[in-house]
């Protein structure tokens, strides 16, 4: 088993939350390749996404580094929390949120 180092700062992939926002629903979007699965945890109140967990990354001299992540979004006000999608497809982690005025609308 290859040893890992240990890092005590965010690592350079901490994921970047993008967001696109449409007439009916608030979609997130993360790249998470370099994420420990297991590890995440996602936190969604109303006001905020925040997820966090373990990533793993090569540093320049080819040896492993793993550290901790933490990425955070604010939700607009309109957004539903009881009705929502949530998937990790190929390292694409995506959670859409429908608007409150159109939950008739199935994900």
């Amino acid at each position: 088993m290859a040893a890992l180092r240990r890092r005590e700062v965010d690592l350079p992939c901490n994921p970047v939350l993008a967001a696109a926002n449409t007439r009916t629903d608030f979609t997130i979007y993360a790249h998470l390749q370099d994420l420990n699965i297991e590890s995440l945890h996602l936190d969604l109140s109303p006001r905020h996404l925040v997820l966090s967990g373990w990533a793993v990354q090569c540093s320049a001299d080819a040896l492993p580094c793993a550290g901790p992540f933490r990425s955070s979004h604010s939700l607009p006000p309109s957004v539903s929390l009881n009705n929502f999608s949530l998937t990790f497809n190929e390292g694409l982690f995506t959670l859409r949120l429908l608007k409150k005025g159109h939950l008739k609308h199935a994900l």
